[in-house]
């Protein structure tokens, strides 16, 4: 019997130490996973690069009080961009109606975040903060993020609005900004300095009457994150997104769109869609195009232009913009006023 008793006790223990050893494994092994999650958070985190002090040098900007029968709001705006500064400087609306429909889709959702991508001097990120919103404004021309910051704090609103200095692509990679349009600093693009002997680095063939050589600032440098990143860095569930990157936005969006679940409800994402649809942007920036077009539909999203558009018109026509209205997200009413006005350009 004590023979008997005294193996049972020694498989009780070989037990008791394997279920002990199988705790600590998990453990272990939990650390690890949570630790590598947090790394990779903070990494993305890290690798976004919110400015807050430390901004370029400028040239003197233009600035105007701009009245409010422009875009329903008034607000300071200043200028480094001669393009611009030729429309405000006589109180004409520079995308107006693109201001006006980003205000409308805001006002659905009172407490969403704004994300303006391509955010230039900030025409669409101001009209959004002067709301009340929270915006985060994303360029990869350093002197933009100054006369945005410049623009915030004559507005009084610089406690809205996050500023970052990076390009948005689908890798993360060192980029360039880029110029084929001089005087109109809206059209500076992103080019990867990794293309540098790849042929990649030229003008538009539709912008040679401007200039037949791209001019690259390869002086500035600049990270680039995805969208992902960058959605990381705001706490809210609801982002409203606009998007103007010079036929970058297939690279920035395409990973969102395939995802089955998506880390934030974006009701809304207004698309400047033409580079995209330029022959030129389908070879190098956005060769998988119908892919593209299909993450939309297949997300959820109906396209307008500003009336409903399909998949097969967005294959054979060209559209300056493509406003993306998610099925569950609320009717917008200048959306509806520039259905009801054939005039009034898109």
């Amino acid at each position: 019997k004590l023979i008997l008793l005294d193996s049972l006790l020694q498989e009780m223990l070989k037990v008791q130490r394997r279920i002990l050893l199988g705790i600590v494994t998990v453990f272990f092994t939990l650390q690890v996973y949570y630790s590598s999650k947090k790394n990779w958070i903070d990494f993305n985190i890290k690798n976004v690069n919110i400015v807050s002090d430390g901004f370029a040098e400028t040239k003197e900007p233009f600035c105007k009080l701009l009245p409010e029968r422009i875009y329903g709001i008034s607000f300071h705006l200043c200028t480094i961009d001669t393009w611009i500064e030729s429309y405000i400087k006589y109180d004409v609306p520079f995308d107006e109606h693109s201001v006006k429909l980003m205000q409308s889709s805001l006002g659905n959702y009172p407490r969403s975040v704004f994300l303006d991508i391509g955010s230039n001097m900030g025409i669409f990120s101001l009209a959004a903060a002067k709301r009340g919103h929270h915006v985060v404004a994303v360029d990869l021309v350093p002197q933009s993020i100054a006369v945005l910051h410049k623009n915030a704090v004559l507005n009084n609103i610089e406690d809205r609005i996050t500023l970052i200095n990076n390009a948005i692509s689908d890798d993360h990679e060192i980029y360039h900004p880029a110029l084929d349009w001089p005087g109109n600093d809206m059209a500076t693009r992103a080019v990867a300095e990794k293309d540098r002997d790849t042929g990649k680095w030229q003008s538009f063939p539709e912008r040679k009457q401007y200039s037949k050589r791209l001019a690259v600032d390869e002086r500035t440098s600049v990270n680039s994150v995805t969208l992902m990143d960058v959605l990381s860095t705001i706490q809210e569930s609801t982002v409203i997104i606009k998007i103007d990157i010079e036929g970058f936005e297939c690279k920035a969006l395409n990973e969102y769109l395939l995802l089955p679940n998506k880390p934030k409800y974006i009701p809304y994402i207004h698309v400047e869609f033409e580079w995209i649809q330029k022959a030129h942007t389908r070879n190098t920036d956005c060769p998988q195009y119908r892919t593209f077009l299909q993450g939309f539909f297949d997300s959820g999203y109906e396209a307008y232009a500003p009336n409903r558009t399909s998949y097969e018109d967005l294959t054979r026509y060209v559209y300056l913009n493509v406003f993306w209205k998610h099925k569950t997200a609320k009717d917008v009413p200048y959306l509806e006023k520039l259905q009801l006005s054939s005039e009034i350009p898109f």
